[in-house]
């Protein structure tokens, strides 16, 4: 599961790159370090223009964030109002701001490798430049809330986050979404066009609306077998059109769901 650094980005109240100029620690219960750090920015991505900020690590296990220092490394830092993160710890209040949660809060940008980010298009976003040309585009995304796609089994992302089972990736409800999903309807794979009938449903619309009402009637379907059950054929994308319109309020003749499977 991973979130994609177009809603990282949007959901972030700040978005920096530079290098930590001070760091400073203090103890926190039992093994909790904490670790102030002053940043000192090169690009505002995402906010208030500032010539530095200064911000909270609660520290546990892993590289220090004081190896950040000593190594001088680039970073591109997706920041949040510290008030965001009292609920975790109420010791993040004595800074302004802390990394959001979740991973991918603070992306290296200079070595060998950078990042690793993903995209909302499945591409994994390994290089310095393709990392900052995401995160500059998201910075103007107004969403407020994410919504979560099963990522396709032959995308790039996929095969990196694979850990033996599904692999989601939460991208912002904004307008390049419902450009996705427009796109994604319309595939030839069964789960693609059943994804975007879900992000769809973020955008209720007349012309959206027509688009879903003609799925009611998608051929394909996915056989399904329970135990001591005989098979039966279930229309993936009928289900989901069935459901976003139900959710939409709009009145429809309900389609025929599950048919059994001939042998």
């Amino acid at each position: 599961m991973a979130d994609s650094i177009e809603w990282v980005t949007a959901d972030s109240d700040l978005v920096v790159r530079g290098k930590v100029t001070a760091v400073s620690t203090r103890r926190g219960p039992g093994d909790v370090v904490w670790y102030d750090l002053t940043f000192g920015v090169a690009e505002t991505v995402k906010g208030s223009p500032r010539r530095s900020v200064k911000f909270a690590v609660r520290y546990l296990s892993g590289p220090t964030p004081a190896a950040w220092k000593a190594k001088k490394q680039e970073l591109l830092l997706f920041l949040v109002r510290s008030s965001r993160r009292v609920g975790d710890d109420k010791d993040y209040a004595k800074a302004p701001f802390a990394l959001r949660p979740h991973d991918g809060a603070a992306l290296a940008l200079d070595g060998v490798s950078a990042g690793p980010a993903y995209s909302t298009s499945f591409a994994v976003l390994s290089k310095r430049d393709d990392i900052l040309a995401a995160a500059r585009a998201a910075s103007t995304s107004t969403a407020t809330k994410a919504h979560r796609l099963d990522l396709p089994y032959d995308s790039p992302a996929f095969q990196s986050l694979y850990s033996g089972s599904s692999v989601w990736m939460y991208v912002p409800v904004d307008a390049q979404l419902e450009r996705l999903a427009l796109g994604w309807v319309a595939a030839k794979d069964l789960g693609t066009r059943e994804e975007g009938v879900a992000a769809l449903g973020h955008f209720r619309t007349p012309a959206n609306i027509a688009i879903v009402e003609k799925l009611l009637a998608d051929p394909e379907f996915a056989v399904v077998t329970e135990s001591g059950k005989k098979p039966v054929r279930h229309f993936l994308v009928r289900a989901r059109a069935h459901q976003v319109l139900q959710a939409w309020g709009v009145v429809h003749k309900a389609p025929v769901l599950d048919e059994p499977n001939p042998p």
